[in-house]
């Protein structure tokens, strides 16, 4: 039997980018080769980092075909949380909650007789809780930070992506290209995963997109947590590609550096993301970004904290070989 979601108030839908939750199912993704295959260019860079750390308490507790504890997993308290904010939600979790969540993860694994290291993170679960927390926020700095403003443009040009969809052809036409496993038929959303359970959505549903859960979904069921799906997003093929040259005679015409940039420009990209992609200062980036808008080919909007620019209709057809 699936999960399924019955939507009070279609409307209340929302989206959200989760630092904390990439972490975790970056990690995740450690211990299935099968899903690996578009991050293999981001697995060579962190191995040293890797070899460092000491991923064994959060793989037992993280593992993709189980129940996770979902204090790991804080809802979203806005459409884009810090990671250090989420992570105090995770340090703050009660000890009871704490002890009862790892008890049904490890025994689901186990059942009622626990190995000994499990049976240590049940038995102290503010030492757990906090040994989980300071393994993220590691898992964090070396895993995921230096590469976040490439993954953040990804996940953030899947939900501009999401919400053109969604004013063109309303919530049916969204939830109906979300995920192969995701099925909508008013009020009812049925997500075919190999579990069951059933919720009244009254509050609402967050759409979580991610880099690292690929090509699988997750879901958020359990009270008090705000549901929650989390699906693969658009572009991950391309997330670890090195930069091509663009055109020779789009170099020519709009000289090197505004060319490569313009190339670049395949998605919603920050000022930051596509400085770091095409390897410019960040100053540069923006001054010829000004030029470009000013000639019509790139136009720039504000989502939340970040300036996103994207190529106009000119500035595809330029752009492309």
């Amino acid at each position: 039997m699936p999960i399924t979601f019955r939507l009070t108030d279609p409307a209340s839908c929302r989206w959200a980018i989760s630092p904390l939750r990439e972490t975790l199912s970056a990690v995740r993704l450690l211990t299935q080769p099968h899903r690996q295959g578009y991050h293999q260019p981001w697995l060579r860079a962190v191995a040293p980092a890797l070899a460092e750390l000491d991923l064994t308490p959060l793989l037992q507790v993280t593992r993709y075909t189980s129940y996770n504890p979902d204090f790991l997993f804080p809802p979203p308290a806005a459409p884009e949380a810090g990671f250090a904010d989420e992570l105090a939600v995770v340090r703050g979790a009660p000890a009871a909650r704490v002890r009862a969540e790892l008890s049904r993860c490890l025994r689901q694994q186990h059942g009622r007789r626990l190995p000994p290291p499990a049976q240590a993170l049940v038995d102290h679960p503010i030492r757990a809780r906090n040994l989980l927390a300071d393994t993220l926020a590691a898992c964090w700095d070396r895993l995921i930070e230096p590469w976040w403003p490439r993954v953040r443009d990804v996940l953030a040009g899947d939900i501009a992506y999401r919400t053109h969809l969604l004013a063109e052809g309303g919530l049916a036409a969204v939830l109906a290209d979300l995920h192969p496993r995701v099925h909508w038929q008013h009020p009812t959303l049925v997500v075919d995963i190999p579990t069951t359970g059933y919720r009244d959505v009254e509050a609402g549903l967050a759409l979580m997109p991610s880099a690292f859960e690929w090509p699988g979904v997750g879901v958020i069921l359990d009270r008090p947590s705000l549901p929650t799906i989390e699906y693969p997003a658009r572009g991950i093929a391309a997330l670890w590609e090195p930069r091509s040259d663009p055109p020779a005679a789009l170099a020519r015409l709009l000289g090197a550096t505004r060319a490569t940039l313009l190339a670049a420009l395949t998605e919603p990209t920050s000022t930051t993301a596509l400085a770091r992609r095409c390897a410019f200062p960040n100053s540069t980036v923006s001054e010829h970004l000004t030029v470009l808008r000013e000639a019509g080919l790139v136009t720039t909007h504000r989502t939340g904290r970040y300036l996103r620019h994207t190529r106009t209709p000119l500035g595809t057809q330029l752009a492309s070989p």
